[in-house]
């Protein structure tokens, strides 16, 4: 199963890209990174973002008593 990981923003590398995508095999390999339109390979999933940071992991915590 392939994913397809749109965004109107995507910042990796100091870089910012307007409408990227991503193709990631189910294992997490990346398989094409181009503009979304130009994406050729199969995919199961469209996943769509405004912005997508590969690499930031989301530490939000909400701590209750």
């Amino acid at each position: 199963m392939n994913y397809l990981h749109t965004a109107e923003i995507l910042y990796t590398n100091n870089t910012i890209y307007s409408n990227y995508a991503v193709l990631l095999s189910e294992d997490g390999i990346v398989l094409e990174f181009n503009f979304t339109k130009k994406i050729k390979g199969y995919y199961d999933k469209e996943i769509k973002h405004q912005i997508l940071m590969p690499g930031v992991i989301n530490c939000n915590t909400h701590l209750t008593n």
